[in-house]
């Protein structure tokens, strides 16, 4: 569930049944049903789209979701966002999964959830920043409170998927706008 709210309040995305075969410990070969996998309380929270894909049904129960399972047991629920950037590790892996090349599916889930800003990456533009309106990080960073989780999850990110240059770019901008770190922003671009 929580994979499936986290896909959903930061990317508005379905996720396929099959992307979940490794987790559950399904063989890749065989087909999954995730329905025959959940409880019947939580299937009143999600939804069934076209192409045995499930995704939250709203926006504010992947949210709830986030905030009861990463609020850390007897704290405070409003510090929830503490636990994020581990289970952001966690979902790059999940996109990652275990074959030598990464799926199409879990590239682009993780493309929309940590890189692209609302429109302007998917229309390919790159103008602005902050300064012209557009967010210069995709909202999940954003929303991550302390620079060194920002990189964290980047550097995982670019770890987890060396070939995809657009993540490369990120890191790269994240070192030379919030760190200032301009060598290794340099380096990060140039890669």
């Amino acid at each position: 569930m929580q994979d499936l709210a986290f896909a959903y309040y930061y990317g508005q995305q379905s996720i396929s049944s099959q992307l979940f075969a490794s987790p559950l410990g399904i063989p890749l070969s065989r087909v999954v049903d995730l329905s025959n996998h959940l409880p019947e309380e939580t299937r009143e929270l999600i939804l069934e789209v076209p192409g045995n894909k499930w995704r939250i049904s709203h926006q504010l129960i992947a949210e709830e979701i986030l905030i009861q399972t990463l609020a850390s047991k007897g704290s405070d629920r409003r510090i929830w966002w503490q636990n994020l950037p581990e289970f952001a590790i966690s979902f790059i892996n999940f996109c990652r999964g275990p074959l030598p090349e990464p799926t199409s599916e879990g590239l682009e889930l993780a493309r929309r959830i940590f890189v692209y800003r609302d429109n302007t990456d998917l229309l390919g533009t790159e103008q602005g920043g902050e300064r012209g309106g557009n967010p210069l990080f995709a909202q999940f960073i954003s929303d991550l409170r302390l620079p060194e989780s920002k990189l964290r999850v980047l550097e995982v990110l670019t770890n987890k998927f060396p070939d995809e240059p657009h993540f490369w770019a990120h890191l790269g901008r994240l070192y030379a706008l919030e760190l200032k770190q301009f060598d290794k922003a340099i380096i990060a671009i140039d890669r």
